[in-house]
């Protein structure tokens, strides 16, 4: 296992789902304040615990039954965020006590016998990315936003804050 093509991987994956995560936020103060809401915001959604099941939970409420598709991907890019977040260290049996090392296969919690394929983790990750961000991207428009995508694909979000007054 090439350890800096993981690293890259991870880095990637993690920033990538910040940014769902963030689209996810975008929609849900969009739904309840028809605009952004630096309060709710900065408040609510960046609590450290307000994590992303329940984002999911709040959008699933709300969403169309028709685009309930979308659900299972980006629950699967969650699994797949936590796979790179968590899941690194090698663990190596010596005289009864584990042992960590930062080098080797990885074993796959669900399947310790079995080592995590971080490169094809990542490519699903990837191909799931494309299945949940132009639609959600569609959510958040239906609901009166605003975002576009640049050359890159990259999604921009034109956020109007709504200010307390």
């Amino acid at each position: 296992m090439d350890r800096s093509q993981v690293s890259q991987w991870r880095s990637e994956v993690i920033t990538s789902f910040i940014g769902v995560e963030q689209l996810l936020n975008c929609i849900i103060s969009q739904h309840y304040f028809k605009a952004i809401n630096k309060s709710f915001f900065l408040e609510v959604l960046y609590d450290a615990y307000f994590d992303f099941g329940l984002r999911r939970r709040i959008l699933e409420k709300f969403l169309p039954q028709d685009q309930n598709a979308m659900l299972q991907p980006l629950n699967r890019m969650a699994a797949i965020r936590n796979y790179f977040a968590h899941c690194g260290l090698e663990v190596i049996e010596n005289v009864g006590l584990p042992i960590l090392e930062e080098h080797g296969p990885v074993p796959d919690p669900r399947n310790p016998e079995r080592p995590i394929d971080f490169e094809k983790l990542f490519n699903e990750f990837k191909k799931r990315e494309q299945e949940v961000v132009r639609p959600l991207a569609e959510v958040f428009r239906n609901l009166g936003g605003e975002c576009d995508f640049d050359d890159d694909g990259r999604l921009i979000i034109k956020a109007y804050v709504q200010q307390e007054s």
